[in-house]
């Protein structure tokens, strides 16, 4: 039976490691469902239904979570403590920053397909060093280097969203 109490990653019977498959992911989103799911409960008392639907709810917000790379990623890191969404946490590379502010001037003069490119191999990059890093046990500094590649992803996605969006 699901239990609210528990991290998305238990409740789909998984590592809680960054690499994950998304087959599995989804194969195993399926099988909950099919337990949860409000449809299920028609003829069910009121109680039993808002059940199923809180129950629903949550595995659809696991399901979004695991599939996604950085959102996989600030839910581990939240698991270990680390907050990256905190206003406080505004901390970044210099360097990372001068290549965002090259980005963004790509993008401003029309040069979109520069921009999809060095993003895209970015996010690859941030993923195969999160797998790296979050794959086995983690210490203070592994996490912080987590921390700080997360964030990075977060700058990255959001370009990816931009560049998505019609002009």
């Amino acid at each position: 039976m699901i239990n609210l109490n528990q991290d998305f990653f238990t409740l789909f019977g998984l590592s809680p490691i960054f690499t994950q498959n998304k087959a599995t992911i989804k194969s195993r989103y399926y099988q909950l469902q099919k337990q949860v799911h409000p449809d299920n409960f028609v003829d069910a008392t009121l109680i039993e239904k808002r059940q199923a639907a809180i129950l629903s709810a949550m595995v659809n917000e696991a399901y979004s979570v695991l599939c996604s790379p950085l959102k996989r990623a600030i839910y581990l890191l939240k698991l270990h403590g680390v907050d990256i969404q905190a206003e406080t946490d505004t901390q970044m590379p210099m360097d990372f920053l001068s290549h965002q502010m090259e980005l963004r001037e790509h993008l401003a003069n029309k040069e979109a397909h520069i921009v999809k490119v060095q993003v895209e191999q970015a996010l690859l990059d941030c993923e195969k060093r999160l797998s790296e890093i979050l794959d086995i046990p983690v210490s203070s500094h592994t996490l912080m280097e987590a921390r700080l590649l997360t964030r990075q992803m977060l700058f990255y996605v959001k370009l990816v969203q931009e560049l998505n969006e019609p002009r």
